[in-house]
């Protein structure tokens, strides 16, 4: 078995065949579709909830929350914010982090918080913000992800106590939960958290102490109860529900619209509040203090958190700041574009909102004056036109087209005066102008000349700018529910027909979703770009490349994909349903953020899962931020071979086993290229007999073979016996710039097995001579992951799989092996579009490198 296979299942005959589980992809969108129906249903159930009261009573309802109960609602929601974001401080605590600067660690954990209340689950979700700055906390990635189930954990037996706690001595007056029952399910709702606590302590070993565990539920419980009094606080006094009883009520909800995944539990939380209490509240006052609780607590934060992560990505970058504004804006480039994507959302939202509500009363009057009726309808029809087509164009955002940047911005200027035209909406006017002042220094990195709607939506994307449209044309439909409904309200242009105005806004916004639609899912596939790359093009990319693992592309069973400007470069295959990238981008990595994007829409167009494979660190930000998971394949081991040395007693190993080499008479050889075509036979004959020794096939595409095109282009380091005779081998793989050497096929008669613990330290050797800086010892697979309970299941499974799959493979002796030289080990990653996709690119890439699935699946 060669060495440096990373697959996870060396042997081929091995594996068990499996069918792709296409059933799981499916049930992953039934999934994310049933969120959209539940926000559906919720909103439907709020329309038959609130439909007994006019405008004019939410008015009157809203005028009663005066200044003192918006600061206490405000008051309320920092300390349950604050409780959040200090459970991220106790996770450290407990993984035994150093906390040097914990008001920076508690934004980071604040802003994480904003996004996933307003985003759960969605492509603008919180978890990618953790992930940006885990290395400025010095954090690694199974470390942000234990931070992150712990923080879920708390959670949730904070939940589970305060609940507890709640139904216990002071129940919510509801009919289907009687005192006596609520009391007994209170009871035990408080202990079954007190139960983990300790019973996990003497379980599991690294389990919190029960110290800790007891302060992060107290933490937790204050988090839960400050999101309770915040809705509290914004009803009049004299309400008849105490304040224990209400907040109870709250906290379910609250449960409630997390378990649904609707993001921000939209409408999901309103109606669930609603049922419990409507009949002991007026419909209108509870309406009104949850529209003012849904700005407050969460909203305001979510907005409030968009500003600190500019702030914070200002300051990570203070060096660059002192070197002049050009350089300020490339510590933007990092989340410029997802904070565009987030702002066309929330400006087009905030469109049609606008569009689809009526004209406050005050304002209509004081314009019958000065703004002609055709201006205003006019006006009207074209904000909700641009609400729907800023949704549209967040995908291009996104994906850094430029087009559609210009687009937006346009729009966003455009829909400044139609705000201030059709009703005097100088707060929205305000809000847009805000959003086009962020947008405009961006141009620079929005480069992209790609179509913009050809691509086509992912599945995710529609449903939730289906779900944005969707409330918004509730809104609307709330809004005229006490008009009849009558064929002429479309023909009626007056200053006061709001309603008709909604209705032809609501048809032009719904014409262009739909004609976008029609467009994506009518127009003819593109035609596959089958990269016939010039040779000379290749040849430049692997000589500029300072990875050795370029050398790959030299075995002719990849396509490439080159950049616009030829600086970079991918090179890839098919197998199955996966299109599989080996390593990072080669040549100039620094400027294939376009080929990526190329690259990945080229492939879901075409129906391919687009798969990277033995990614580095350095391209997890660019992944995660086009919506990539990532999982740790293994480790790779570098040796720095400035600092290698065979003297001190750490070398002694590596003294002994260079000694018995000489003891045994063999010599080591560097054959140059010329040597190495002239002697292709001799070497044939070693790999021939290695390959049957081992019973094995020629491996590919992250593994190189023996074929004399190949072979012909490298250097090979050669091991003799006492009489001469070639009984070992390697071929070498150097970068021109001298980064890194490394050693590619690995082959010995009977008689030379053992000999490669020799030939890499004389390689190191002769490295060091001709100035190389690193010598890549290869990975070793399924290394370095967690089996901690709070460890993601992957890491888990792949962690017992290296310590207990020694039965079929060798890989804690791998490791043990490289280990003898001391190397510096850097994790490798496998890239997928969900989680989902794991089990079937693993499968596909293990194929890909043992030449196909049925030789992979068949005895050699």
């Amino acid at each position: 078995m060669d060495p440096r296979d990373p697959t996870l299942t060396p042997e081929p005959d091995e594996i068990e065949a499996a069918p792709p589980p296409l059933w799981r992809a499916r049930l992953a969108r039934i999934g994310a579709m049933l969120w959209v129906l539940l926000c559906a249903w919720a909103l439907y159930g709020l329309h038959k909830e609130w439909s007994g009261f006019h405008l004019s009573d939410l008015d009157d309802a809203l005028a009663r929350i005066g200044p003192s109960h918006l600061a206490m609602a405000l008051g309320f929601t920092v300390l349950s914010y604050a409780a959040n974001a200090a459970l991220s401080l106790l996770a450290e605590r407990w993984l035994g982090h150093p906390l040097r600067r914990p008001w920076r660690d508690l934004a980071v954990a604040f802003i994480s918080s904003a996004f996933s209340m307003n985003a759960g689950g969605t492509v603008l979700g919180g978890g990618s913000i953790r992930m940006r700055f885990a290395a400025s906390q010095g954090l690694s990635v199974p470390e942000v992800g234990k931070i992150m189930m712990f923080g879920g954990l708390a959670g949730w037996a904070g939940h589970l106590f305060l609940c507890g706690a709640l139904l216990t001595f002071a129940a919510p007056p509801v009919e289907w939960l009687p005192t006596g029952a609520a009391r007994g399910i209170g009871i035990v709702l408080m202990i079954v958290p007190l139960i983990g606590i300790f019973v996990g302590k003497l379980w599991r070993k690294g389990w919190p102490s029960p110290a800790l565990a007891l302060l992060t539920l107290a933490v937790s419980i204050i988090d839960w109860l400050g999101a309770g009094l915040a809705m509290w606080a914004l009803f009049p006094d004299g309400m008849p529900i105490d304040a224990a009883s209400f907040v109870a009520v709250v906290v379910i909800a609250q449960a409630v619209a997390a378990f649904t995944h609707v993001p921000g539990g939209v409408g999901v939380l309103e109606l669930t509040i609603t049922k419990a209490v409507g009949t002991a509240i007026a419909a209108p006052v509870l309406a009104g203090a949850l529209v003012t609780y849904r700005i407050l607590y969460y909203l305001l934060p979510f907005f409030s958190a968009i500003l600190l992560l500019g702030i914070r990505e200002m300051r990570l970058r203070r060096t660059v700041l002192k070197k002049g504004g050009t350089l300020v804006m490339r510590g933007w480039s990092m989340v410029a574009p997802r904070l565009a994507s987030l702002l066309a959302l929330g400006g087009g939202f905030m469109l049609l909102l606008s569009a689809n509500t009526p004209m406050e009363p005050a304002r209509r009057d004081g314009m019958a004056d000065w703004v002609p009726l055709p201006f205003v309808e006019g006006s009207h029809f074209m904000s909700s036109l641009a609400g729907a087509l800023l949704i549209l164009l967040a995908r291009g955002l996104q994906r850094r087209v430029q087009a559609a940047w210009w687009l937006t911005v346009v729009l966003m200027a455009a829909a400044i005066p139609f705000s201030l035209v059709k009703g005097f909406d100088w707060e929205e006017a305000v809000v847009l102008s805000v959003m086009l002042g962020f947008l405009l220094p961006f141009r620079g990195y929005f480069h992209r000349h790609a179509p913009l709607w050809t691509q086509r939506f992912t599945f995710g994307w529609w449903l939730m700018l289906l779900s944005l449209a969707g409330v918004a044309l509730w809104l609307g439909f709330f809004s005229a529910r006490h008009v009849p409904y009558e064929r002429g309200l479309w023909w009626d242009f007056t200053l006061d027909g709001d309603v008709p105005r909604f209705m032809r806004a609501a048809v032009g916004a719904g014409c262009v979703f739909i004609l976008i639609a029609l467009a994506q899912a009518l127009r003819p596939g593109r035609p596959r770009e089958l990269v016939r790359t010039d040779p000379q093009v290749i040849e430049r990319l692997v000589h500029e490349s300072s990875h050795t693992y370029a050398a790959l592309a030299f075995l002719g069973d990849k396509e490439f994909s080159v950049s616009t400007d030829g600086r970079s470069g991918l090179m890839h295959a098919d197998q199955g349903r996966s299109r599989i990238v080996m390593g990072d981008p080669i040549g100039d990595t620094e400027e294939a953020d376009d080929l990526l994007w190329r690259f990945v829409e080229q492939a879901q167009d075409e129906g391919r899962r687009p798969v990277f494979y033995q990614v580095s660190v350095a391209e997890m930000p660019r992944l995660v931020d086009m919506g990539f998971k990532l999982f740790k394949l293994g480790e790779e081991a570098r040796v720095p071979l400035a600092g290698f040395t065979m003297e001190g007693g750490d070398a002694k190993k590596l003294r002994k086993a260079r000694g018995r080499f000489q003891r045994d008479g063999l010599t080591f050889e560097i054959w140059p290229v010329e040597k190495v075509a002239a002697e292709l036979g001799t070497l044939r004959a070693v790999s021939d007999a290695w390959l049957g020794e081992h019973k094995a096939g020629e491996k590919g595409f992250s593994l190189g073979r023996f074929d004399d095109d190949y072979m012909k282009r490298f250097s090979c380091a050669v091991v003799r016996d006492a009489a001469g005779k070639v009984i070992a081998f390697t071929n070498l793989w150097e970068t021109v710039d001298k980064s890194e050497l490394s050693v590619d096929l690995m082959r010995s008669l009977p008689e030379g097995h053992g000999v490669m613990e020799a030939v890499f330290i004389e390689l190191m050797l002769w490295g060091r001579e001709q100035g190389y800086a690193w010598f890549n010892l290869g990975m070793a697979p399924l290394s370095g992951l967690s089996t901690h309970a709070l460890a993601p299941l992957w890491h888990r499974l792949a962690a017992r799989i290296f310590h207990r799959g020694e039965s079929f493979y060798n890989f804690q002796g791998l490791r043990a092996f490289k280990d003898k030289f001391d190397p510096e080990w850097q994790p490798r990653y496998i890239a997928v579009p969900s989680a989902w996709s794991l089990p079937p690119a693993l499968l596909d890439a293990t194929a890909l490198i043992g030449g196909g699935i049925r030789k992979t699946l068949s005895k050699s």
